[in-house]
């Protein structure tokens, strides 16, 4: 990062800010040109690693291009908030984003449960799920990102 002085390393601080962000965009690559799908999430953290954890329907563009080639780039941001100025160049944005790169890998039908629960405590803090209808279980693609870099970064004015 150019920047130093706005990177973000410490671990409590980045589980904070994933926290409050609510779409992962996820970079896949096929050909020449990336394709970026906005995903919902939710992540979990053992031992300094983290993970993303996605859903989606078991067909698509998306799933065929996971399919063929899991490793990925993902982008995630929140707080944002413009300071104006008198003077446009010196107007500013402060935000929080984070950035990296990982593999994703579909999870078998056992794995999945553990995978909803993180993605419903993404959206609802206040509640713990952990029945989900078998049949939709079995019928959703569920998806694990294994971070492999991050890099977080913070400006606020």
């Amino acid at each position: 990062m150019r920047k130093k002085q706005f990177e973000v390393t410490d671990l409590d601080q980045i589980l904070q800010i994933l926290d409050r962000c609510d779409v992962c965009r996820i970079a896949l690559n096929e050909g020449d040109y990336p394709y970026i799908v906005p995903m919902n999430f939710g992540y979990s953290c053992q031992d300094g690693q983290i993970a993303l954890y996605f859903h989606s329907a078991n067909l698509g563009k998306k799933i065929e291009m996971l399919r063929k080639n899991g490793k990925v780039g993902f982008e995630l941001d929140t707080s944002h908030r413009v300071v104006f100025a008198d003077n446009p160049c010196d107007f500013a944005m402060e935000f929080e984003s984070i950035i990296g790169t990982g593999e994703i890998r579909f999870l078998e039908n056992e794995e999945k449960p553990f995978a909803f629960t993180c993605l419903m405590k993404q959206y609802d803090k206040e509640k713990e799920y952990t029945h989900f209808d078998p049949k939709m279980v079995e019928i959703t693609a569920v998806m694990k990102l294994t971070v492999k870099e991050l890099y977080c970064k913070r400006i606020k004015k």
